[in-house]
């Protein structure tokens, strides 16, 4: 009962704010060079990890790493939640998941959150368009002109693009198309397990080759391990509880290595169907004027840590790429960069940093902030002093079980809680450690770092009102 009135609270909030926003922000249609074509390509289960440019191992992703030498791309960006319908609807509001009560698949069926990025941009004068998986209540519009809702055909999501970006329109467009061959990671995982009835079926887009020989796969990753002193409510209580979604769990290391293999195999055809996309863009000579981003929802264990799916607070599944292409002539001298350095929310910093690149002024109630200074300059001083993703674990059956989790991300370090279980916390040296594989909070020299993160939480949670009060107490 307790949360359905905060349900209808944020709800009724969120309404009348959409007023006040859509009054405030209303604006003649702006047309010309001045206002750029905006478009966001946003994948499904692609870890920030896994491009090529960026130093990835047998995953090739040239199309990726073409657009990432026409802008910057951030290696330290994170979604604010590991799983797909929370993710989407903090794109959608640049709100936490949490904030607005949407902690796990499912949950956005009991309410209509607004306002919303695409109502943003509408009023701002945009044509506005959503192609592909949506994964949000279908019946409403999002605030947006143009939504054509469908999943699993990367081809669709292409040709449904280049249908809207090339309409004929007395305006710019704003347009965030979807595509999806990461994604079908997932039911591989079920298909190596021989998980019943599923291991039958087809990939949704289409069956991969044959693997190589063992000797021609990948290599375990570097971090295979579980790490020493992990939360115990991970493997204790988690993934018993969704077999079908952690089907690995007893797999050997031949099957994990065939897991990466296929992995890389699906993010490489994913980044074959989004090249035609930004080819036919280069074709038209649409692309240079465009303003032009990538980024995933969430990421895949992968095998790291002998994980598959996402949900986990772990790097491959919480860590996504951005990659940011700035219009023409904006930021021109610092095309290419790579920046390793700031930290960076890929979901709730989007709204904003498009707004600043629209030149319109985004809402208050937001939490991210743009970015595009970051973009114009290596130079410019950092835009947040550490960011925050959350985890609810669940799924579509069977809700959420009451296990979640917060992380911190600082420039150098990594916290994370879980609200039970022993060795309900992890701290990780990120500079030294990326792999993630020695914690920290049991060393006495990090105390005080430990203690700052668990600082930042609180302060976090206060300013978002969020519902997680399990940050332990500082010892005196």
């Amino acid at each position: 009962m307790k949360k359905k009135i905060k349900i209808i609270l944020v709800s009724t909030l969120i309404f009348c704010g959409t007023v006040i926003f859509t009054n405030s922000t209303r604006s003649q249609p702006k047309s010309g060079s001045e206002f750029p074509n905006i478009l966001i390509i946003l994948s499904d289960q692609h870890a920030g990890w896994a491009l090529s440019s960026t130093g990835a191992k047998h995953v090739e992703t040239p199309s990726l790493d073409r657009l990432a030498d026409d802008g910057v791309m951030f290696t330290n960006a994170y979604t604010t939640s590991p799983v797909c319908m929370p993710a989407r609807v903090s794109l959608m509001t640049g709100r936490m998941p949490g904030e607005l009560g949407m902690n796990y698949n499912g949950a956005v069926d009991n309410f209509y959150i607004r306002p919303t990025f695409g109502d943003l941009m509408k009023n701002t004068g945009y044509d506005t368009g959503w192609v592909g998986k949506t994964h949000l209540r279908p019946s409403a519009d999002h605030g947006l002109d143009t939504v054509v809702d469908f999943n699993h055909d990367d081809a669709r999501s292409i040709m449904e693009s280049l249908n809207f970006i090339k309409k004929e329109r007395d305006k710019p467009f704003f347009l965030v198309t979807n595509f999806m061959r990461s994604h079908d990671i997932a039911q591989y995982a079920r298909k190596l397990a021989n998980y019943p009835v599923e291991r039958l079926q087809k990939l949704p887009q289409g069956e991969l080759e044959d693997p190589p020989p063992e000797d021609q796969l990948p290599p375990l990753p570097e971090n295979f391990q579980i790490p020493e002193h992990e939360p115990s409510v991970l493997r204790e209580k988690v993934v018993p509880a969704h077999p079908r979604v952690y089907p690995l769990v007893d797999a050997d290391e031949r099957t994990w290595r065939e897991f990466r293999w296929a992995y890389g195999r699906l993010v490489e055809q994913m980044d074959a169907d989004i090249g035609e996309l930004l080819q036919a863009l280069r074709d038209a000579a649409l692309y240079d004027d465009m303003l032009i981003i990538y980024l995933s929802e969430h990421g895949d264990g992968a095998g790291e840590h002998q994980w598959n799916q996402k949900q986990v607070l772990y790097e491959a599944s919480v860590r996504v790429p951005l990659i940011i292409k700035p219009p023409k002539n904006r930021g021109d001298k610092h095309i290419g960069r790579v920046d390793r350095n700031n930290v960076v929310s890929a979901i709730l910093d989007l709204m904003p940093t498009v707004a600043d690149y629209a030149q319109v002024r985004a809402p208050s109630m937001l939490h991210g902030r743009s970015i595009r200074p970051l973009v114009e300059s290596a130079d410019s001083e950092a835009v947040h002093e550490y960011i925050v993703s959350e985890t609810t674990f669940g799924s579509f059956a069977e809700g959420h079980h009451g296990v979640t989790g917060r992380m911190v991300r600082t420039p150098q370090y990594k916290y994370i809680v879980y609200d039970q279980g022993d060795n309900r916390e992890q701290l990780f040296d990120m500079l030294d450690d990326p792999g993630e594989t020695t914690d920290l909070t049991v060393r006495p020299q990090y105390v005080q770092v430990l203690q700052e993160h668990r600082a930042y939480l609180r302060q976090w949670i206060q300013k978002t009102d969020d519902f997680f009060d399990r940050v332990p107490a500082d010892s005196k």
